[in-house]
């Protein structure tokens, strides 16, 4: 498992030798925001009290939606040599043959053999290495038992036959359907419109690893963490961050997408009795005109950026999209593709729109020399570890004020996922409405509610 994240003991500044207390209001020793001393005035509503705020939906979602595309790999990686994957917690077996791609179920009926270590003997099919049972590519069925003979009894029974999973390849990448019906909708509906489009240049990586996909997304969206968890990576030390804000989730005019919206930020805070906090200025403070200039740029190429929308942005099934990151005139994608329970299939992409040579080739050389393993370094690898820790370690949870995207997007699990019982999905939205907390002195929070045998803690 991830080592766990260790935090900063350094004694706070005295806050009479730096930075002075704001005078605004905002944080200073006059109006002191009560975050830290709340109250619980009312407690959730639900069938389940499972101490985390989530819906029926969500909270029975520990292995994924179905009923979705998922990426699985870049095409140029699928070849003609089998390559086995876990999603939603089924085994699958991919393949490309006669240039075509095929996923089918990694198990043989006969002795539950993984199919991925058979053999081709035939066009369009796979042999089970044990006994030879023979499986047609394309439909999951048994199409002979080769030892029993061409008479065998056992091709054509439902209970010989194995499952076969729509694939498509669009933007470079394969994606399966994992339903247990054909395709509700075209692969096109699952993929963020412009990364089909035919100027986008994409690069990226693929990996598993350690932790709950739902936390795995939640992480991503969550517009505290950055602030401390990330202070000391070499992307913080050159963007100011602030120290605090207020949030709101907004959707988009189709209903695909949510986004934070920032009402107002503040980069430095007086915290009575302790100081100034952050302690660290940046090396580079960001200039208003620098923002402009980022969100301009990048709202012409995505088309739909809310007005005060930050970079970050959500849809399902697990898509996390950072508009202008890791700097002006890209887009990243991450997609926490569900493995099982405790493990997911974690995407990176970063796309450039260009057909203009020479502006690839600097894109390309900027993303392997430099982004993609400070990326990973000090950044990517700290919120790995996090979202380890709080699938080996998340009982319960007391959300705050900041939490605002998360609970916005587990509404929105609940409101829009596909192949959910109606009367769960109402549950579900009045699940996540009653989560709320009211503050001394006014405001409100989403926030969990503890077990009934719980400790309080």
């Amino acid at each position: 498992m991830a080592e766990q994240g260790k935090h900063n003991g350094n004694q706070a500044p005295d806050p009479n030798a730096g930075l002075a207390p704001p005078a605004n209001g905002r944080g200073g020793p006059e109006e002191v925001r009560p975050e830290a001393q709340f109250e619980e005035q009312r407690t959730l509503s639900s069938k389940r009290r499972t101490g985390l705020a989530f819906g029926p939906t969500y909270e029975q979602a520990a292995i994924g939606l179905p009923n979705y595309w998922y990426p699985v790999m870049f095409s140029v990686q699928l070849g003609k040599r089998p390559k086995p994957y876990t999603l939603l917690g089924q085994h699958l077996m991919l393949v490309r043959r006669q240039g075509r791609a095929y996923a089918i179920e990694n198990r043989c009926p006969h002795r539950g053999i993984p199919l991925h270590q058979g053999k081709f003997e035939f066009e369009g099919t796979i042999s089970c290495i044990y006994h030879g049972w023979t499986f047609d590519l394309a439909t999951g069925d048994l199409l002979a038992a080769l030892p029993d003979g061409p008479d065998s009894p056992m091709p054509g029974r439902s209970v010989t036959k194995i499952k076969a999973y729509p694939v498509e390849e669009r933007a470079g990448i394969v994606w399966v359907w994992m339903g247990e019906t054909a395709p509700l909708v075209p692969v096109e509906q699952d993929i963020p419109a412009e990364m089909l489009r035919d100027d986008v240049v994409m690069l990226g990586w693929v990996h598993s690893r350690y932790g709950n996909w739902r936390y795995g997304v939640e992480n991503a969206i969550d517009e505290g963490h950055a602030r401390f968890l990330h202070k000391d990576s070499i992307q913080a030390r050159w963007r100011q961050s602030p120290a605090w804000t207020d949030v709101k989730v907004v959707e988009t005019p189709d209903k695909q997408w949510i986004y934070r919206r920032v009402d107002w930020s503040q980069t430095y805070a007086y915290y009575p009795g302790l100081g100034v906090w952050p302690r660290k200025r940046p090396l580079r403070i960001e200039r208003e005109k620098d923002k402009r200039f980022v969100k301009s740029r990048n709202k012409h190429a995505i088309g739909n950026v809310p007005e005060g929308a930050r970079p970050g942005s959500t849809r399902l099934p697990c898509i996390f999209r950072p508009i202008g990151w890791p700097y002006p005139m890209v887009v990243s994608y991450e997609f926490h593709v569900p493995i099982d329970e405790e493990n997911e299939l974690y995407h990176q992409y970063m796309v450039r729109f260009t057909r203009n040579p020479i502006t690839k080739l600097i894109f390309m050389a900027k993303y392997f020399l430099w982004h993609r393993w400070i990326g990973e370094w000090r950044f990517n690898s700290q919120d790995g570890s996090m979202v380890a820790e709080m699938t080996s370690n998340m009982k319960a949870e007391r959300l705050m004020k900041t939490d605002a995207s998360i609970t916005g997007w587990r509404k929105m699990v609940e409101r829009q996922a596909r192949g959910q019982v109606d009367e769960w999905r109402s549950i579900g939205v009045e699940h996540t409405a009653d989560l709320e907390l009211e503050f001394k002195g006014g405001g409100k929070a989403a926030v969990a509610v503890q077990d009934d045998g719980g400790d309080g803690a």
